[in-house]
């Protein structure tokens, strides 16, 4: 078996509880490990080589009860054990992922209250001040719906694009508080694209023209594509090649109509 899926602790920890109980549901595996919704369904999903579903419940298969019996002799537990701390490459990616910022929103519904509220208010008002309306990830000059109006609907269509395919796909339809940290991870998603939008106001010239350039916004377009798969695999637990592959998918058609007819 490839050694790789338990490499974290919390992989080990899961593998240990169904090893103990012989069998748990979701909601036990929440209260005994104290994992975000969006990291066991991710972890599960890592380890479903080593699982079996049961009706509700999970349990080790043939090879998962081998490899927990390996780590109950502690064959394998000493070479497995992963560091205690991150590399500076992997600080980096979690860096660019806004990764801390996401889990947090997974464990707090306060803190997904608090930031929503700021990040729905500065949007909205700059959309405002900048009187465009947003089209999903894309700006447009037009009177078509007050611009605070087009911002809260494309924001809440983007939520209900990402939530059907998670749920059609990976058959997850999320507690409230998962989903209510999801809706939040949106609005953080949009920051590039209003910092772009508010750099093209701007029209800098001289050698500060490319800030305002389309290339910096296909640039911060991607990273708005980075974070909805960030959050789609710290909040969801969507593996990341998928997320980024759905969040890709979803820009780029929402682009091709600017593309196709200028």
């Amino acid at each position: 078996m490839e050694k790789e899926p338990l490499h974290h602790p919390a992989r080990m920890q899961i593998i240990r509880i169904m090893g103990d109980e012989g069998g748990v549901s979701y909601s036990d595996l929440k209260e005994k490990t104290g994992l975000s919704t969006g990291s066991i369904y991710y972890h599960l999903g890592v380890l479903k080589d080593l699982l079996e579903r049961k009706g509700s419940r999970y349990a080790l298969n043939d090879d998962g009860r081998k490899v927990y019996q390996s780590i109950m002799e502690g064959r394998i537990f000493d070479e497995l054990l992963p560091p205690s701390k991150r590399s500076s490459a992997e600080e980096l990616y979690r860096g660019i992922l806004v990764a801390s910022l996401f889990e947090r929103l997974s464990r707090s519904t306060r803190t997904s209250v608090m930031i929503g509220a700021i990040l729905l208010a500065v949007e909205a008002g700059t959309a405002l001040f900048l009187n465009v309306n947003q089209f999903l990830f894309v700006f447009v000059v037009t009177r078509t719906f007050h611009p605070a109006v087009s911002m809260v609907l494309s924001w809440l269509v983007v939520f209900l694009i990402f939530y059907f395919m998670v749920t059609s796909f990976y058959r997850r339809v999320g507690e409230f508080t998962e989903n209510l940290s999801f809706l939040v991870s949106i609005l953080v998603s949009f920051l590039p694209i209003y910092l772009y939008a508010y750099m093209f106001q701007l029209r800098l010239g001289g050698i500060l023209a490319f800030i305002s350039s389309p290339t910096t916004g296909a640039l911060l377009q991607f990273v708005s594509a980075m974070w909805i798969a960030s959050s789609l695999t710290f909040i969801k637990g969507v593996r990341l090649e998928h997320s980024m592959l759905m969040a890709l998918i979803v820009i780029f058609l929402n682009d091709l109509p600017f593309i196709a007819f200028p």
